[in-house]
């Protein structure tokens, strides 16, 4: 018992001059999926992508500074609560701008999210984040720094991934440039990666992926863009990627969508559509669109309903209906 008061004792002590916080949220929902006429049903994360948890610190170092940190886990909760590593870093801020290091996601990731007006992830219906050669998305090793706002409005930063591998494997660098002038949003990135000979499923159903060289570079540039009517918010989002030691390698994707607020409830649609040249020259295409309803039962709970579809230039088809909800803490 005097070992516990004293551990107590010490964290606060440490924790006296720092602030630290719990956030996260979670999002199950009771999934139904048909893949080319064979259903199975299950409960998973649907309409946010993934469940999450995040502990948080900061600390006023003084003259403008502070430091902080978050560790980021994301638990299966349909699964028992396994943890998965996700975004985490360490970083100081101040006049100068923010420097991060850590686990981080990519621009190009927040940006092709930015373009998502169903919810971004890997759902049936979100197609346009197919196929970007694992570059865009969660990268170790990575230390980033955002500018300090010279512009209102306007937001700059870069980031530098190592991959820790000899070969140079994994290592990428990455930019990002946005500006936000009333409801209107526009964000642009791009990230250039050294990749693995390791096979890319560009299409959800499993049979157009492609394996590019060990080794090999890949370039990804994108652009997001919305606007908020205030009786409606429209969403545009564009991404081109390439394999620059397999020239005949390249990925397109495009979305729009829209939403429509009505009080607590709101409507939203996103169309989506990805292209990819593989590497024997041959063309595949995929589209998909997914609609959702969502009713906020408070400023932290959300039920919802989403129907996601998707085929592409083969025989595949799949879809999706999933009866949720999501709780913000």
């Amino acid at each position: 018992m005097k070992k516990t008061l004293v551990a107590l004792a010490a964290i606060a002590a440490t924790s006296a001059f720092a602030d630290v916080s719990i956030t996260g949220f979670i999002d199950q929902a009771y999934n139904r999926t048909t893949l080319n006429g064979a259903t199975t049903t299950g409960i998973g994360s649907n309409i946010i992508g993934q469940d999450q948890i995040t502990f948080g610190v900061s600390e006023d170092l003084g003259n403008g500074l502070t430091a902080y940190g978050n560790i980021r886990v994301a638990p299966n909760v349909s699964e028992g609560a396994t943890f998965a590593n996700d975004n985490s870093e360490v970083g100081i801020k101040g006049a100068f701008g923010n420097v991060a290091l850590g686990q981080q996601y990519s621009s190009m990731w927040g940006t092709l999210a930015a373009a998502d007006a169903a919810g971004f992830g890997g759902n049936i219906g979100n197609v346009h984040s197919s196929g970007q050669h694992g570059t865009v998305g969660k990268r170790n090793d990575v230390i980033s720094y955002a500018l300090p706002a010279i512009v209102e409005g306007l937001s700059v930063s870069v980031e530098k991934a190592n991959g820790g591998a000899s070969t140079g494997v994994g290592d990428g660098t990455g930019y990002s440039i946005g500006y936000t002038v009333g409801g209107l949003k526009v964000t642009a990135a791009g990230i250039k990666a050294r990749v693995a000979a390791t096979a890319v499923d560009a299409m959800e159903n499993g049979n157009v992926g492609f394996t590019p060289t060990a080794g090999s570079t890949t370039q990804t540039s994108g652009l997001a863009a919305s606007y908020d009517l205030g009786v409606a918010a429209i969403y545009f989002g564009s991404a081109n990627s390439k394999n620059t030691t397999d020239a005949d390698i390249k990925v397109a994707t495009t979305t729009y969508g829209v939403t429509v607020p009505f009080g607590a409830l709101s409507f939203g649609l996103a169309m989506s559509s990805s292209s990819v040249t593989k590497a024997d020259a041959t063309t595949a295409k995929e589209t998909g669109t997914r609609m959702f309803a969502k009713y906020a039962l408070s400023k932290r709970t959300t039920a919802y309903i989403v129907n996601g579809r998707s085929k592409d230039t083969g025989t595949n088809t799949s879809a999706q209906t999933g009866l949720g909800v999501t709780h913000a803490f």
